[in-house]
């Protein structure tokens, strides 16, 4: 039950941050615009408490709030069309097991799997040929 609880929660707050960050609303103030032009740049190096034994896609990351407690996250700075895909296959390469499969439609995508440490929330969105994956892990204990 946690495990769905889990990706419900990230799969929502995913989905409705990116479609927020896209949205064409210019009522926002000079702070807020501000500051998401100096977040949308990555990094190379993954998000303060984001571990390291998780696989990922993509080469630069940024932090994201991580929706469900005591998880954290990262968005991949650069994604494409076939990024989602590539973050599954990569978990199921690692041996992390499948507790939710990738599910929705294109513009969607979400999937939840876990290994003896992690639970990793996977969301892939698409608006406007846009895309944003976002990963979140929690400790699995």
């Amino acid at each position: 039950m946690r495990f769905k609880k889990f990706a419900a929660v990230v799969a929502a707050t995913g989905a409705l941050t990116f479609v927020a960050a896209c949205s064409d609303d210019t009522s926002s103030d000079a702070t807020s615009s501000d500051s998401s032009s100096q977040t949308d740049a990555g990094s190379s190096a993954l998000p303060e408490g984001f571990p390291t034994d998780v696989p990922v896609v993509g080469s630069e990351y940024k932090p994201y709030d991580a929706p469900a407690s005591n998880a954290v996250g990262m968005e991949v700075v650069g994604a494409t069309a076939t990024s989602f895909d590539e973050a599954v296959q990569k978990l199921k390469d690692a041996g992390y097991t499948e507790e939710s499969a990738p599910s929705g439609d294109p513009s969607m995508r979400t999937a939840t799997y876990t290994n003896a440490k992690h639970i990793v929330g996977v969301v892939g969105v698409e608006v406007g040929g846009e895309y944003r994956v976002t990963y979140n892990v929690a400790p699995a204990s």
